[in-house]
C-alpha cells in the first residue's frame, strides 16, 4: 500500500476526512507506524495525489487533514483492456495489477470458452470489484482515477470505434516492435480467457481491425499476459 486511498464521501468537514476501513487503519498503525501530526501520502479518488496530515487515530477510525487544491494529477490511465471472462481469482488479479499499471477501463467479455457462471460471479455484484481496483490504485502511488468496468456478452460498437486496437495471440508473427503506435492516444488491448479465443472470435476481432500481436513465445496465464503487455507498452512509451 504505497498510497492511502481516500474517497470523497469520507469528507467529515472541509479539508478533514474520516476513514473507517480497518485495512487502511491497520496499515497506518502497524506498517507506517505513524503518530498523530505526522504526514502520509494520500490519493483522493478521481481528484489527485498529495500529502495529508494524520489528525487522529484509533483502532476504529482515522482522520486525515487534506487540502484538495494542493493535490497533483501525476499520471492519467491510458490503456483500455478487454479480457475474456475467467475464474474470479484471475479477474481479481487482472483488476488489481491492471489498475496499478494504468488501465483506463476494463471490459470483461463472456467468450465461447468462458464458464457461463463467471458472469454472475460475486466480484461483479454490488461493486465488489472496486476493492481490487482500489488496491491497484493504492499500489501505483501516482494514479488517482478509478477505471470503469463492464461485463458484456459480445463485442460492442464503442470498442470497435477505437483506433489503436491489439489482440494478443501466441500464433502471431508480429510483436509490438512491428506495430506503429501513437502513445499520445489511448490503446485498446484484448486478452483471451484462460482457454483463449476461438478462431471465430479471433476473426471477429480482426474484422474490426484489431491487430494480432505476440508478447511471448510461451502461452501465458491471463494475469501474466496482462502484466506482460502493459509492461511492454509502457517501456515503448517511455522510449519516445
Amino acid at each position: 500500500m504505497n498510497t492511502i486511498i481516500i474517497k470523497n464521501n469520507e469528507l467529515l468537514k472541509p479539508n478533514l476526512y474520516k476513514i473507517k476501513d480497518k485495512t487502511i487503519i491497520g496499515h497506518i498503525q502497524k506498517v507506517l507506524k505513524l503518530n498523530v501530526g505526522e504526514t502520509l501520502k494520500v490519493c483522493l479518488v478521481n481528484e489527485g495525489v498529495g500529502v495529508g496530515v494524520l489528525r487522529s487515530l484509533s483502532n476504529e477510525e482515522a482522520t486525515i487533514f487534506l487540502k484538495k487544491e494542493e493535490l497533483t494529477k501525476k499520471r492519467t490511465p491510458w490503456v483500455n483492456l478487454i479480457v475474456g471472462l475467467s475464474r474470479p481469482q484471475t479477474c481479481k488479479k487482472v483488476l488489481e495489477l491492471g489498475t496499478s499499471m494504468g488501465v483506463k477501463s476494463f471490459k470483461f467479455l463472456d467468450t465461447e470458452l468462458s464458464e457461463k457462471s463467471y458472469a454472475q460471479s460475486k466480484i461483479f455484484q454490488n461493486n465488489a470489484f472496486e476493492k481490487y481496483i482500489i488496491n491497484g490504485l493504492s499500489q501505483s502511488s501516482n494514479l488517482h482515477i478509478l477505471p470503469s468496468l463492464k461485463v458484456e456478452k459480445k463485442l460492442k460498437e464503442d470498442w470497435v470505434k477505437k483506433e489503436q486496437k491489439l489482440i494478443l495471440s501466441p500464433f502471431s508473427e508480429k510483436t509490438l516492435n512491428d506495430i506503429p503506435l501513437d502513445f499520445e492516444n489511448p490503446i485498446t488491448v484484448a486478452i483471451g480467457s484462460e482457454r483463449g479465443w476461438t478462431n471465430k472470435e479471433l476473426e471477429v476481432f480482426k474484422e474490426h481491425n484489431f491487430l494480432e500481436v505476440k508478447i511471448s513465445s510461451s502461452v501465458l496465464r491471463v494475469e501474466t499476459a496482462t502484466i506482460s503487455i502493459l509492461s511492454q507498452l509502457e517501456l515503448l512509451k517511455n522510449e519516445i
